[in-house]
């Protein structure tokens, strides 16, 4: 429901951003780092307005001197910490709040709990599945592949993903009994 003029403010789900670390642009098929950093921006304020709320899942930035990069990204950001974000004083700058794990129990069609690390199967019998970083170009397999969607930067070429949307995908996983793309 949009009133003209006005529209509701959107979630998105991005990790692994990894901000001026030469090995990951590599992997990512760019020349260097300041290119891969200028595409990430660039691809993420194509859908991201400033009223967008967007959650990173982890490993926002390999350096402090990378932080100031993050300013550059519209939205409010908000950090779920992930093993390379070692920089805690300094995200207050640019992240409304940092925290190790987001639930979102209310979702449509499922509830889902954000993380940088996929969580252990067991933990996620509160929830319908789990929307994660961390494996960049892996998936969790298995028999409870279902349960997880990655939304690392290789499996969404660059660009934030609705968090609805990959609800919605989780959703179908869970019901079609595979990991399939993000949305």
């Amino acid at each position: 429901y949009v009133v003209q003029g006005c529209s509701m403010s959107k979630v998105w789900v991005i990790a692994d951003l990894h901000f001026g670390h030469a090995k990951v642009a590599a992997s990512r098929g760019y020349a260097s780092t300041d290119e891969h950093d200028s595409d990430l921006i660039r691809k993420w304020n194509s859908v991201v307005r400033d009223k967008d709320k967007v959650w990173v899942l982890g490993d926002c930035a390999m350096s402090k001197r990378h932080l100031p990069k993050l300013a550059a990204l519209c939205g409010t950001k908000r950090l779920v910490g992930g093993n390379h974000d070692l920089f805690h004083l300094e995200y207050a700058t640019y992240f409304e709040y940092v925290v190790a794990m987001k639930v979102y129990d209310k979702l449509e069609p499922l509830p889902v709990v954000l993380t940088h690390f996929p969580v252990h199967p067991y933990l996620l019998e509160r929830f319908g599945g789990n929307i994660h970083g961390h494996a960049h170009h892996a998936t969790v397999q298995g028999d409870h592949s279902a349960l997880y969607l990655n939304v690392c930067a290789e499996h969404t070429d660059g660009y934030p993903v609705e968090l609805v949307d990959a609800a919605h995908t989780l959703h179908w996983n869970l019901m079609l009994g595979h990991n399939s793309a993000v949305p």
